[in-house]
């Protein structure tokens, strides 16, 4: 309808200068992941396309830090086993990646291979408000979990005060392996805002 992928970012791209006399940097690729690196790569006024199929080829020798999930001390790790580049990454061992950090391991190899199943979300009235952690690996520590589940429900709390709503359902999402998530939920009676509530009625 729009003349295909690289048509649009093109037309996104003019049209924008034009009307608003500001540059946009586009990536355009099959999925998120590498649509979004291509759109950091030449900033501020660039267009990267990266091909259906050509998602491993394009990340193989970028730095590490350029893959979303790499932070610091991931990073940190990962050059301590000689690794440098996405490419290095997606060539290592899995099953080390998933004893070093569990599912966060697996997801970075998958990564690393071009592969991310996430949608893009279209900017709409958000239905819920919500925040969540990946830990850098499995734990069983009952206290540092509720120690995170505080600090998440400190975050909604203060999230639904700065956007002026409360909300009465609060759901749990816990992530174990082999990557099965489970969801529990609770309404309570009255709608709330406060974090103390939300990380007790969580914890329960």
């Amino acid at each position: 309808l729009f003349g295909g992928p690289v048509a649009i970012a093109r037309d996104l791209k003019r049209l924008c200068r034009e009307r608003l006399g500001l540059v946009l940097s586009v990536g355009v690729a099959s999925n998120k992941l590498c649509a979004k690196i291509g759109s950091d790569l030449r900033k501020p006024d660039g267009l990267v396309v990266v091909e259906s199929g050509g998602e491993a080829a394009f990340l193989a020798p970028l730095p590490l830090w350029r893959l979303w999930g790499v932070g610091p001390k991931t990073r940190e790790v990962l050059e301590g086993w000689g690794l440098r580049t996405i490419g290095e990454l997606a060539a290592f061992d899995v099953a080390a990646f998933e004893a070093r950090f569990g599912l966060h391991g697996t997801a970075l190899a998958e990564r690393a291979r071009g592969i991310d199943e996430g949608l893009v979300e279209p900017l709409e009235a958000a239905k819920s408000i919500g925040h969540e952690h990946t830990f850098d690996r499995d734990t069983l520590d009952a206290a540092e979990v509720e120690r995170m589940l505080l600090r998440l429900a400190e975050g909604v709390g203060k999230r639904l005060r700065a956007a002026s709503v409360r909300a009465r359902t609060i759901s749990l999402k816990l992530r174990v392996a082999p990557f099965e998530t489970r969801t529990r939920q609770r309404t309570v009676a009255h709608a709330t805002d406060d974090d103390l509530t939300i990380y007790r009625v969580a914890r329960g």
